[in-house]
């Protein structure tokens, strides 16, 4: 993406396995898009072993170096919390 200079990149839903890693972070407007029951979403292992977090939009869309502080923080707080379960 860096290369093409392109900020976003819509993927068929087929080939969602090939691009989500350990962790699945989701906007909350988008989860409606989610389904953990459908094979493709459930098969990952994100999925399997509960790492899947859902962003508040009003907290991660601005990109300015204020609101990241704050992302980064409530990353860390929303790993911390579901590591302690």
């Amino acid at each position: 993406m860096f290369e093409a200079d392109e900020d976003l990149k819509v993927i068929s839903h087929e080939v969602i396995p090939d691009f989500v890693g350990d962790y699945l972070f989701l906007e909350a407007v988008k989860k409606e898009d989610f389904d953990p029951t459908d094979p493709i979403w459930g098969g990952l292992d994100a999925v399997k072993n509960n790492r899947v977090f859902e962003l508040d939009s009003d907290y991660f869309w601005p990109y300015d170096p204020m609101a990241l502080k704050v992302q980064v923080g409530l990353v860390a707080d929303m790993l911390t919390e579901r590591a302690a379960q």
